[in-house]
């Protein structure tokens, strides 16, 4: 794994490196546990390296098996991931390319932050910006109002706005 940031927990390294195909050694710079949401099931990640210098996470399947009590089948196609004791398929990845990949976990709702406040108090938390600054962001749908006000003083309008991170 190339960046920490998905740890649940920070261990220091019980590895100093490891040894990848082309027969160097890269730095282990800490490790933990995680967990690896797909759209169907959630898995522990034991152990996990964090290895600044690779480009791809990996996962060890032999660690992945263990510790969730699980077989993988590979075929020409993807992967089947199976609960062992049942043998019933818990997750099926479909690959094209070289690597078998499992998809990240979609999004059950749009990115935003549900809270509904007034643009005076936009216009206080972004750093005071002016009226025009608040339209273009209403504009590029940064953050959205469902109220309209038609006051002169833009201290005194009030529409309900809530930010989008986009």
């Amino acid at each position: 794994m190339s960046t920490d940031g998905i740890l649940l927990s920070r261990l220091p390294p019980s590895h100093s490196s490891i040894t990848v195909g082309n027969g160097h050694t890269l730095p282990v710079t800490c490790r933990g546990n995680s967990t690896l949401s797909t759209p169907t099931s959630s898995f522990q990640l034991n152990n996990i390296l964090v290895v600044p210098s690779l480009i791809r996470n990996l996962i060890f399947v032999r660690q992945f098996t263990k510790d969730n009590n699980c077989s993988i089948e590979f075929d020409a196609f993807g992967f089947s991931v199976k609960d062992f004791p049942t043998r019933r398929e818990i997750l099926r990845c479909n690959s094209t390319g070289d690597l078998y990949t499992i998809p990240p976990a979609a999004s059950s709702t749009a990115p935003h932050a549900g809270l509904a406040i007034s643009s005076s108090l936009w216009h206080l938390r972004l750093g005071h910006p002016g009226p025009a600054a608040i339209t273009a962001l209403r504009q590029r749908a940064s953050i959205s109002c469902n109220k309209d006000s038609h006051t002169l003083s833009f201290m005194s309008i009030r529409e309900t706005c809530a930010v989008t991170f986009l």
